[in-house]
């Protein structure tokens, strides 16, 4: 893999495809949310190309990760007491499936 280095200079590379080639990139690079460039250097060096399918579903699991956390700390706040051995289990499930949630969204 090629790395990135900022204010490196590029240069210009052209190639000859069909009308139809040529759309259905650009199609596929909108659905992807990429500009034509990214979308056909991201084929070229055989690099992942996100759908939007998976953009979806990282949002719902940084929304529920985010639900969970507001949760606990509502939880929290609500244990004014010494906390039973029943709420610390709870505070603790809570804690382990946040982690987790955050684990399986970098896999993403």
């Amino acid at each position: 893999m090629v790395k990135l280095v900022k204010g490196r200079k590029r240069e210009l590379c052209k190639f000859y495809a069909y009308p139809e080639e040529k759309a259905m990139f650009a199609a596929e690079a909108k659905k992807a949310n990429l500009s034509f460039s990214d979308y056909v250097r991201r084929i070229l060096a055989h690099r992942e190309i996100p759908t939007q399918e998976k953009n979806e579903a990282i949002r719902d699991l940084m929304s529920v990760k985010a639900d969970l956390a507001r949760l606990g700390n509502l939880f929290k706040l609500a244990i004014d007491e010494e906390p039973t051995l029943a709420e610390l289990k709870l505070i603790d499930e809570i804690s382990e499936t946040h982690n987790l949630l955050r684990e399986e969204i970098k896999k993403l």
